[in-house]
Formats: C-alpha cells, sequence, structure tokens
C-alpha cells in the first residue's frame, strides 16, 4: 500500500480508535510502541516532503512510481479530492538524494503489511 494503509495520510494519530471491523484494530503495527515509531517516521519523512512542497501520502506515491519497473500506484480515494491530490504526486521528480532519504528514514519503520485476503469481507 503506497499510503501505508492510511498512516502516510496525516489522519491517523495514537489516539486513532479504528472500528472492529476495521483490520487494523487487530494489527500491531497500529498500536503501541510500534504505532508510535511510525508516527515519528511519518514526523520525519513529513519533513522532507514539506521541503519539497509534498504532503507525506505524495512523497510516498512519488517513491512508489520512483522504484525501477513500477509504472503504476494503486491506491484508495474516498474523495475526489483524495485523486487530485495523487495525482499531483504523479507530477512530482525526487532527487536520487530524495529517494536515499527516505530509504534511510525507512530503514526505522515498523513493516505496516496489509489485510490478509481472508480478513477482508
Amino acid at each position: 500500500s503506497p499510503l501505508a494503509s492510511g498512516l502516510f495520510t496525516g489522519r491517523i494519530t495514537a489516539d486513532t480508535v479504528f472500528a472492529p471491523g476495521d483490520w487494523r484494530a487487530h494489527s500491531p503495527a497500529f498500536h503501541g510502541e510500534a504505532l508510535r515509531r511510525n508516527l515519528a517516521l511519518v514526523g520525519r519523512l513529513a519533513e522532507l516532503a514539506g521541503a519539497g512542497g509534498l504532503t507525506v501520502g505524495q512523497l510516498a506515491i512519488a517513491w512508489v512510481l520512483a522504484q525501477p519497473g513500477v509504472h503504476a500506484a494503486v491506491v484508495g480515494a474516498h474523495h475526489l479530492h483524495n485523486v487530485d491530490s495523487c495525482l499531483a504526486a504523479a507530477e512530482a521528480h525526487l532527487t536520487a538524494e530524495d529517494l536515499a532519504a527516505v530509504e534511510r528514514i525507512a530503514a526505522d519503520a515498523v513493516p505496516v503489511g496489509g489485510a490478509a485476503p481472508e480478513t477482508v469481507a
């Protein structure tokens, strides 16, 4: 998930409570120390993104699109403005230094994973 299952949207905080049917409600990556650690990473990414005039989500999408052999990033959008933001990310140009900075920051991440097919209704 280019947006780390919502982590890179800026809408998840240490106080976020997920609905019981949301797989993140049961994922260790979205609770406790793992979540705090990843939110700190999001803060570091926000500094990098802001310097380039991007949101963290746009930086994440641009990073995915900058990977060799990747031609598309599949993202979910609940509102039209989300689509516009994602399209802007496709226009972003990340330098080699930007890509290396993302890699350094991401090295401290707790993997988020995703919903297992058997848990998706």
